[in-house]
């Protein structure tokens, strides 16, 4: 969840940028903002991938945005074009709306909620491809940034970018929500189960059995005899002789029985291991 808000904070970065000059220059502000807007599809990418524990996939999203970035800086210094600057960017950012598509449609068990965020991804993509080029080829392009901002394309990404913003953050939201609500659930589930365990295992040999006040813990205790000889058991003094690494189960205050049976907990050898 951090990588995505630092996905939102980019964003918000690179749409201040757009409205204030640095003292950089004109142009390395407005390459800033890109570096930001990038960076923010960039995150989104990484954030969504291990949300979902998926790979991230690094190599298509360094290609898209990296891809992104050199076309921007060519048609702003080697042949400059805000046209193409424009289409640059926002067909860079819409290869990263398809991979995540792609992420989240690897998906297996998908909820309803996992669905739309899926589909909310796709949408995204079209917004920043087909948008832009309706837009485009309706306006015939622009030559420079005097008017750009209170243009149609402008106007449509900053509505288009709030609503699909809002839509990814309440579908993370509430599927982080939702999993959390799962985890909680499957805790108090094994609390459950265990606590039954609990009372079927007083039930079946009560405490009370035990003058000892050790607990049904010490009901049953293994006596191992690591030697092939086992020259004396506690409460008799005989030697016979018994399979290596035998183990013998105690059971609380019951006397021995014959010569290798059940040994009483008190007389236990400190000595045998």
């Amino acid at each position: 969840m951090a990588v995505l808000a630092a996905s939102y904070f980019a964003v918000a970065g690179g749409f201040l940028l757009q409205y204030f000059e640095l003292p950089v220059g004109f142009l390395e502000t407005k390459f800033l903002s890109i570096v930001c807007f990038l960076g923010a599809g960039f995150l989104m990418g990484c954030g969504i991938s291990m949300r979902y524990g998926r790979k991230v996939p690094l190599a298509a999203l360094v290609l898209a945005c990296g891809s992104g970035l050199a076309a921007f800086l060519w048609f702003m210094y080697g042949q400059p074009n805000l046209t193409w600057r424009i289409l640059s960017v926002n067909f860079a950012l819409g290869a990263v709306s398809l991979i995540i598509f792609a992420e989240l449609l690897a998906v297996q068990l998908k909820s309803p909620v996992d669905r739309l965020l899926m589909w909310a991804a796709m949408l995204t993509a079209l917004n920043f491809v087909v948008r832009t080029l309706v837009i485009v080829w309706l306006q015939g392009g622009y030559e420079s940034y005097d008017g750009l901002y209170t243009s149609l394309y402008w106007t449509t990404a900053l509505l288009t970018h709030a609503f699909l913003s809002l839509m990814v953050a309440l579908c993370l939201l509430t599927a982080s929500a939702i999993d959390a609500l799962r985890d909680l659930r499957a805790q108090a589930h094994l609390a459950d189960v265990d606590r039954q365990l609990v009372q079927q295992d007083q039930r079946r040999l009560p405490a009370e059995q035990f003058p000892d006040g050790l607990g049904a813990r010490r009901r049953h205790q293994f006596v191992r005899f690591p030697n092939p000889f086992v020259s004396r058991l506690p409460g008799e003094g005989v030697r016979d002789l018994a399979p290596r690494r035998l183990r013998v189960n105690v059971l609380a205050h019951m006397a021995p029985i014959g010569r290798v049976g059940i040994l009483p907990v008190e007389g236990r050898d400190p000595d045998l291991a």
